[in-house]
């Protein structure tokens, strides 16, 4: 599926039924690498995989983007998909858009896993 935020064409997957779940990939992949959690979570969960901008099917941005823009495209992301007490997978690159995520939008988040997250500085 294909959605806007920011002028991006953003594309994701979503399936499953009951909390939501959102899985954030690593830098250099897509929602694709994913799939393996993905079709675990789908069992128990609405999960959904989204491209981050510039991976997958997504569209790359126009100017550079830091780990912070990333954060706020998936916050209007999390926004017009209407998500609620997110359980929130990142890995590595996606752990750190979900460690920003996660501290600026607490009462978003019901959990937070990180796979070989990357930090911030």
């Amino acid at each position: 599926m294909i959605i806007d935020i920011q002028n991006l064409k953003i594309n994701y997957i979503q399936e499953g039924h009951g909390q939501d779940a959102l899985i954030l990939h690593g830098w250099g992949c897509n929602s694709q690498t994913v799939m393996p959690i993905y079709n675990l979570l789908k069992r128990h969960y609405r999960v959904t995989a989204v491209d981050l901008p510039g991976f997958g099917e997504s569209a790359k941005p126009e100017t550079p983007f830091d780990s912070y823009d990333y954060a706020n495209v998936i916050k209007q992301f999390i926004d017009k998909l209407g998500l609620t007490r997110i359980v929130l997978f990142g890995h590595s690159h996606g752990g750190r858009i979900s460690i920003i995520l996660s501290s600026q939008y607490p009462e978003l988040i019901d959990k937070l896993i990180l796979i070989d997250s990357a930090g911030i500085i």
